[in-house]
């Protein structure tokens, strides 16, 4: 696989190229609000940015309460767009601080809503998160998750350590744009970087309809290594697409 499907294969479903000056809200909605893992911060539209030809996602400090609160930014296709099956790419450069991921990933609208049953109410996939330079591993992962029986979260993945091998020994995360895909079958979750295998999974498979989603959050847990006074950073998204297999 190339970083983008060839047409003979795979017809393409979504494009974004971010070219305009801000959000197209006819593929994109706003996430907003507080999470209960990340108290400190809020998803908050004046954290997304349009310009350039990318999509930018920050984290800043909080206007009204600049020395304790944080904005964050999420922005979802849950509206506009969904998909069973098929290939999702986003071309991304990360942040190199820590204490904040950035995150390109997929749910169902009806995630958890059968606990137990994958298949059914759905999967996150996430298919990159970085955690930022000096992170465990090298900082870049990919996680599957779904509820069980008792209804609790259950996760797969990780950090994947060999990542950095997938590129030039001169390049990083944050100096460049990747290309980071997901190949979602029937039986198996295959994850790319530049059109590298990373990883692959047939954990947590599911078999109905998900949306995309771009974030950069900071959560509780990774806000010791938040430099507060290097804010606002920022996650560039030069492109995001999908196709389905023909």
């Amino acid at each position: 696989m190339t970083t983008e499907p060839g047409t003979g294969t795979w017809a393409a479903t979504f494009a974004d190229e971010f070219s305009g000056t801000s959000l197209d809200r006819a593929k994109w909605s706003y996430r907003v609000g507080p999470s209960p893992s990340r108290t400190q911060s809020t998803n908050d539209p004046r954290a997304v940015s349009v310009s350039g030809g990318t999509l930018g996602l920050h984290v800043l400090r909080d206007p009204a309460q600049p020395a304790r609160r944080l904005l964050t930014s999420q922005v979802s296709t849950a509206d506009s767009f969904t998909q069973t099956y098929g290939m999702f790419a986003a071309r991304t450069k990360f942040p190199r601080a820590r204490g904040q991921h950035g995150s390109f990933w997929m749910t169902s609208p009806t995630y958890g809503a059968y606990p137990g049953h994958a298949a059914r109410s759905g999967a996150e996939i996430d298919v990159v998160e970085s955690f930022g330079r000096g992170a465990r591993g090298g900082g870049l992962a990919n996680f599957l998750y779904y509820r069980d029986a008792a209804d609790r979260d259950v996760q797969y993945g990780g950090v994947q350590r060999h990542a950095a091998r997938l590129i030039p020994a001169a390049d990083t995360w944050y100096n460049s744009f990747h290309v980071f895909s997901v190949k979602w079958t029937p039986s198996r979750y295959t994850f790319y970087v530049d059109g590298r295998v990373i990883s692959s999974s047939n954990e947590a498979l599911s078999r109905t309809d998900e949306y995309l989603i771009l974030s950069m959050l900071a959560s509780d847990w990774e806000l010791e290594h938040l430099d507060r006074r290097a804010l606002p950073s920022r996650m560039s998204v030069d492109w995001a697409k999908a196709w389905q297999a023909r």
